[in-house]
C-alpha cells in the first residue's frame, strides 16, 4: 500500500486524502492502525498554522508581480494544497516558464491541458470549441507548482524566486 511507503519515509507532515478508499475491511484496519502508530511516534499531522503557511507564502511572494493570480485561501479556512495552481497573464508563455523552471530543477505541471468538453472521452455533438470560454482560457494559462507542507522555507523561496525571475530575464 502506498501509504505504508509514505509512512516509512517519515515525512515531517502527513496529509491523507481518502486513505482507505477501495480497500477491504482488513486493509482499512491495517491502514488506520499505521496512521495511529505514525501519530504516536511522530506527533499530530499538519496543524492549521502549517497548512496556512504555504498558500500564504505563495500569495505574498506573487501578489505584487501582476502577471500571476494565485489560489485564494480565506482567513477562516485551511487548505492542504496538492496542486498549487496559478493563472498566468495572457502575455506569459506558459511553456517557456515551465521550461525555465525545469532548468532550475523546479517541477511544474499542467494537469488539464485540454478542457473536458474537448477531450475525446467527453465529446458531445452539442458542444464545440468556444462553448466554454473560461475552461478553454484556463487550460492554456494555468500552471501548478510544488507548494506543500513538506517544503521548508528555503525551498519555497527558491520556487517563488525562480517563477518571479522568469519575467525579468
Amino acid at each position: 500500500i502506498a501509504i505504508a511507503g509514505v509512512i516509512a519515509m517519515r515525512p515531517k507532515v502527513l496529509i491523507l486524502d481518502e486513505p482507505t478508499a477501495g480497500l477491504d475491511p482488513e486493509g482499512c484496519r491495517s491502514v488506520l492502525q499505521n496512521i495511529v502508530d505514525y501519530r504516536a511516534a511522530h506527533g499530530p499531522f499538519a496543524s492549521r498554522k502549517e497548512l496556512l503557511r504555504v498558500p500564504r507564502l505563495g500569495a505574498k511572494a506573487f501578489e505584487q508581480c501582476g502577471w500571476i493570480k494565485t489560489p485564494v485561501c480565506a482567513d477562516y479556512t485551511t487548505h492542504a494544497f496538492h496542486q498549487y495552481t496559478m493563472v498566468l497573464a495572457d502575455d506569459i508563455d506558459r511553456d517557456g516558464l515551465q521550461a525555465y523552471l525545469k532548468e532550475r530543477n523546479v517541477p511544474s505541471m499542467v494537469y488539464y491541458p485540454i478542457p473536458l468538453h474537448m477531450q475525446k472521452a467527453y465529446q458531445d455533438p452539442r458542444y464545440k470549441e468556444g462553448d466554454f470560454p473560461v475552461a478553454e482560457h484556463l487550460s492554456k494559462h494555468v500552471l501548478s507548482l510544488p507548494m506543500h507542507t513538506e517544503l521548508d522555507e528555503e525551498q519555497l523561496s527558491y520556487i517563488c524566486d525562480s517563477v518571479l525571475s522568469y519575467n525579468k530575464k
